[in-house]
């Protein structure tokens, strides 16, 4: 029934469009002219794309440029009160589409009314990209993925992720530039006593009816009740924030802790940016966010409970390969997470020589000037 009901919506939007395309001849096109569209999925603003929009907005205000995002998200009046907005889904966002002169966006064809209904009017060549478009990524790739549609600029934010982009993505090579995320630039250390647990969704738990039942919820659950865990919490004066990926929050209700030191975090509630800044200490799995603690230099844990099932359902590994390239250890037992934490805390938080090392040889850049290197690489391409 979800399915069902996914593609006839996918359908309306696919219908919505060829009508705004047929439309399109007789508006007025010069609030269009020159525009540049930024977007994230159309529902919230933490990343590279606020950051980058953000960056404008201050440094280049001859810039036409406007951020697509709906105005019931929790993020709206932020960006509002930074620049001007397009509501995601309305009529002006179709318009944008079709008339912008860029779009940029942290995920493949996130600046459109819908990424999947839009895969296919590109498939069919039904919506032909006839703008410049720029592809910010969300996070730092590590692993092989599937890369479609013209990208005319593809922005990679360390130098051992672009030299992979190099070899794997070879029909893109030309237009990969190394300049840094610019969300890092706004990633500052804030002293406090957080411990994050942020891992990863799973592709095979999407529209699940036994969710409680799944390996995952088990695992989880049953670390945010570890004994061991939640004494160590009261002892240190720490708390545990658990903010899982935004594919998992649907089923965020399920989760609970006896400690009211640890927090089940929700997205309308909590912002990531901020969530990595203030944490001390982070717990995850596969998810890229590593990399922003890790360019923070900040102890990290790596808890792969699920590795094979991973692999084999999700995202075949890459060039980076924990055990190997990690900036922290990789366990599979919950005791040995809590054991991490409390050597961190021990040691007064001090990061390992040896993680240290692997950091700095992964970040070239780390400078404060990302979102300044990736607007030149705009202006390159247009």
């Amino acid at each position: 029934m979800i399915r069902i009901k996914r593609y006839f919506n996918e359908l309306i939007i696919d219908i919505k469009f060829i009508i705004f395309k047929m439309l399109n001849i007789f508006i007025n096109k010069q609030k269009y002219k020159n525009l540049w569209v930024i977007s994230e999925r159309g529902r919230d603003a933490r990343d590279n794309g606020y950051a980058l929009f953000k960056y404008i907005r201050q440094n280049h205000p001859e810039i036409n440029v406007k951020f697509i995002i709906t105005k019931k998200s929790s993020d709206y009046l932020k960006v509002k009160q930074i620049g001007d907005v397009i509501e995601h889904g309305s009529r002006e966002h179709y318009f944008a589409l079709l008339n912008a002169k860029v779009l940029i966006s942290t995920h493949l064809l996130g600046y459109t009314p819908d990424m999947y209904a839009f895969r296919h009017l590109l498939k069919f060549k039904i919506y032909k990209q006839n703008n410049k478009i720029v592809f910010l990524q969300h996070g730092i790739s590590k692993d092989k993925i599937n890369i479609y549609g013209r990208l005319d600029l593809i922005v990679s934010g360390a130098k051992k992720e672009y030299d992979f982009f190099k070899d794997f993505l070879i029909s893109y090579k030309e237009n990969i530039k190394y300049t840094g995320f610019p969300r890092y630039d706004t990633l500052n250390n804030i002293d406090s006593k957080i411990i994050l647990l942020m891992p990863t969704w799973r592709v095979w738990l999407r529209n699940c009816n036994d969710f409680k039942k799944t390996n995952y919820y088990n695992t989880y659950q049953s670390l945010l009740n570890n004994k061991e865990l939640i004494e160590l919490l009261n002892k240190e004066n720490y708390r545990l924030i658990f903010y899982p990926h935004i594919g998992i929050q649907p089923y965020i209700d399920n989760f609970y802790s006896k400690s009211d030191r640890i927090i089940i975090a929700t997205f309308e509630e909590y912002d990531v940016q901020e969530l990595l800044n203030s944490s001390s200490i982070l717990i995850t799995d596969y998810s890229s966010v590593f990399f922003d603690f890790a360019y923070l230099k900040k102890p990290i844990v790596y808890y792969q409970f699920d590795k094979s099932e991973y692999r084999k359902k999700q995202f075949e590994e890459g060039y980076f390969i924990y055990e190997r390239d990690g900036f922290g250890p990789v366990v599979s037992d919950e005791n040995k997470v809590v054991d991490f934490l409390s050597h961190c805390i021990d040691n007064n938080l001090k990061l390992d020589e040896k993680f240290l090392n692997k950091i700095n040889k992964f970040f070239v850049y780390n400078d404060k000037n990302n979102c300044k290197r990736v607007f030149n690489e705009i202006i390159k391409i247009l």
